[in-house]
């Protein structure tokens, strides 16, 4: 974009939230609803889960022409327990919840 664009705006650099942040966070929202090993177990997969995207990013990055940088964010996270902890799943065991949270079939 060209730089007279750009200074209209104000630039904001932030940390990356720890995973301490991210249990807060989740914690105080789903608390009630989920184990607080749940939270964690979820958070720790997610890391995986960015791992594993990074490893195929980088195995087939000149096949696929791939760009992008595949992190979780708290906004995934938020969508993740939404689902995860909606009760129209509640009948179900925690791994096919975990399942339907990542839409895996």
């Amino acid at each position: 974009m060209p730089k007279s664009f750009l200074n209209r705006f104000t630039k904001i650099y932030l940390e990356d939230l720890s995973d301490e942040n991210y249990f807060d966070i989740i914690n105080c929202r789903f608390g009630d609803l989920v184990s607080e090993e749940e939270i964690k177990a979820l958070i720790t997969m997610t890391h995986e889960l960015e791992h594993l995207l990074r490893e195929d990013r980088m195995k087939y990055s000149n096949e696929m022409n791939i760009d992008s940088q595949e992190k979780f964010n708290l906004r995934d996270l938020s969508r993740f327990f939404l689902v995860y902890t909606c009760p129209r799943y509640s009948g179900l065991s925690k791994e096919d919840r975990l399942f339907r949270a990542f839409e895996i079939n």
